[in-house]
This record gives C-alpha cells, structure tokens and sequence, in this order.
C-alpha cells in the first residue's frame, strides 16, 4: 500500500470522524432554534449520520480483513490483548503473583513491522483501536527504539481526551529521543501548551495537572536545550 493511498485514507477517516462528532451537535443546535422535529432536514441528518456510522464500520471491517492471516504482525497487534498480573493468596499469608505470557512478545511484533516498513498502515490500524487500547499499548512499549517515539506520538495525535493524553504524555521525556528525532520535541511541546491552557474547573485537578504538565514542559526543554547548545571549540 503506498503512502499515498494510506494518507488518503487516513484523511477520509478522520473527515469521516469529524462529521459524525458534528452531525448530532448540529441537529440539536437546529432543534432548539426553532427547527421542526419531523422536518426534513432534521431527517436528513439522521440519515446521514446513520449512513456514515455504517461506513464507518464496514472501513474498520475491511481494515481487518485486510491484515492477511495470523502471521501478519499488524493483524496480531491489531488482535492483541495486554493481560493484567493477578494477584493472589498461596494461603500462607502471602501474596502471589500470577501473569500469563501473550502468544506473542510486543516487541517481536513491533520489530516485524519495522523490518517490512509498514508503520503507515500499522498507525492506520491504531486509528480503529480503542483508547483503553492504545493506552494499554504505549504502557508496554519498551521506549528503547526510534519507532516506539514515533508510536507514541501517533497515538498522542488519535486520542481525544484530555485526561487520557495526559496519561499519555505525562512520562514524554522518557520516550526514546536521539538525533534522529530530537526535533519532533517542540511540536510535543506544543501539545503541552495546549493541554495547560484548558481551564480545568475542579480546582484540585486543575492543581494536579498543571503540575504534571509544568514538570514535563521543562523536563522536554530542557531534553531539546541540551541538545542543541552551541558546541563549545577549544
């Protein structure tokens, strides 16, 4: 799939996702101006959302089918499951911990995908995924390669929620950074910015988050400062 097909279709999903976060706002915007329940326009817009949440599943189906067989490392990714360790009495007073091994390793996958170069249609995968997911799968990346950055950032720009990308991004600086990728650091500051410029009504989370967030903008400054300061000649 080349990557101008994979940015077409990204575009199309998120316009796609864009309408159907509009259509239910819009309606009820029409509703109470005035606008007849049973009218034609209001029917119009049911009919389209529900056309578009149609097409909306058959793509997430497709994108499925589309993962060859069992041994395609983005149709096992897509398929993955991250168990939790459950805890438990050996009735002796002690605390037990039991945690089963995944068919596969993560990473294994991971380097899979990297060795075929299919990240495009690998983040295209991340976009049917849910939030617990892609949460869950930033969780265990291991932060030691350029593409679990490149992960982690992709995923930074699918979730939505403001609490859940800060969950995301609130350990940022310890993602994998080198020369290669030191320069996505100021667009993630960005990210950060905007994050800190919510007004959070609950005063004590509004005091949590502008403190994790605070700590990570000058924990990234610094990360990308250091990096470029002018070398010092003997």
């Amino acid at each position: 799939m080349s990557n101008k097909i994979v940015h077409q279709q990204h575009t199309f999903r998120v316009q796609t996702k864009a309408l159907l976060d509009l259509l239910p706002t819009l309606k009820a915007e029409l509703y109470f101006a005035g606008c007849d329940e049973k009218s034609r326009l209001l029917q119009r817009i049911d009919q389209v959302y529900g056309e578009l949440t149609q097409f909306q599943a058959l793509q997430a189906e497709k994108l499925g089918s589309d993962s060859c067989n069992g041994d395609d490392p983005i149709h096992l990714l897509q398929q993955y499951e991250f168990s939790e360790p459950v805890y438990h009495s050996d009735g002796l007073g002690h605390i037990q911990v039991q945690e089963s091994d995944p068919p596969y390793p993560l990473e294994a996958l991971l380097q899979q995908v990297e060795e075929r170069k299919e990240w495009d249609v690998c983040f295209l995968m991340f976009e049917s995924q849910s939030k617990v997911w892609l949460l869950d799968f930033a969780e265990h990346l291991e932060n030691t390669a350029s593409y679990h950055t490149d992960c982690n950032i992709v995923i930074s720009q699918i979730l939505t929620d403001r609490s859940d990308l800060i969950t995301l991004l609130q350990n940022a600086d310890r993602w994998y950074w080198n020369n290669t990728n030191r320069h996505l650091i100021p667009a993630l500051t960005k990210s950060v910015d905007a994050l800190l410029s919510y007004h959070e009504p609950d005063v004590l989370q509004r005091e949590i988050d502008t403190s994790i967030l605070t700590g990570l903008k000058s924990r990234l400054d610094r990360l990308y400062m250091n990096e470029h300061k002018p070398k010092r000649t003997s």
